[in-house]
């Protein structure tokens, strides 16, 4: 600690926002897999820095920042062992065929028989609400435009597979539902990773890829159904 800077007095950045610092903040935490702790820790010492509670310092506020309501995604709980699905994590009550009973002592009993201490100790899903995120995409201006790429396109080679659409499956259901210009087809892809490295906990989110875009598009087009 003999470096002579360390001694200098901080001269806070003035032409960075706190949406700009937050977003910042947030792509470190994904970038390196850190913790929520960690994450909210950083937070707490930037708003120390500051001598203001600029930044959020609990989940909720971090949400809540992101403008992302609980209503715009769900969690389902299930069974590890039978795989049956258990109810939505507000209402165990309400999953495939009931017969879910919640113990006294906390502990959840799952009709195949296998008993969870604890709700913590269920295993989860999340489905998001793919309706509004489809809604606010559309919304953008020139979308539409962009998603008749499907009836605008041209073929340079009349019996080459050039795109999706030219496949048999693809011709099959466009013969079959009689798609119009305002229906949508999509691709479905999943992939796990880690959480995080400490953790064996993983996820398998599931994206969603609308086919009407013009190719290029296809990658930055994707969005997020099932976590």
């Amino acid at each position: 600690m003999n470096d002579a800077l360390l001694g200098n007095v901080l001269d806070m950045v003035r032409e960075c926002t706190c949406r700009e610092a937050f977003l910042l903040i947030i792509a470190l935490t994904v970038r390196h897999c850190l913790t929520y702790k960690a994450m909210l820790d950083i937070f707490r010492v930037l708003n120390i820095l500051f001598g203001t509670k600029y930044f959020p310092t609990s989940k909720a506020g971090i949400w809540n920042t992101l403008n992302l309501k609980s209503s715009t995604f769900k969690r389902h709980a299930y069974c590890n062992v039978c795989h049956r699905s258990l109810g939505r994590s507000d209402d165990l009550r309400e999953g495939e065929g009931g017969g879910v009973v919640e113990e006294e002592d906390g502990g959840v009993l799952c009709p195949c028989g296998e008993r969870f201490r604890s709700r913590r100790k269920l295993k989860y899903f999340i489905t998001l609400d793919l309706k509004r995120q489809l809604e606010r995409f559309l919304h953008r201006p020139g979308v539409f435009r962009l998603t008749q790429y499907r009836l605008t396109r041209r073929k340079i080679n009349a019996l080459a597979l050039e795109d999706i659409f030219d496949g048999a499956e693809f011709r099959k259901l466009q013969q079959q539902a009689h798609l119009s210009p305002h229906d949508f087809t999509y691709l479905f892809s999943t992939d796990g990773f880690k959480l995080t490295r400490s953790s064996d906990l993983s996820a398998w989110p599931v994206y969603v890829k609308l086919n009407e875009v013009p190719p290029h598009l296809r990658q930055t087009t994707v969005f997020l159904a099932v976590l």
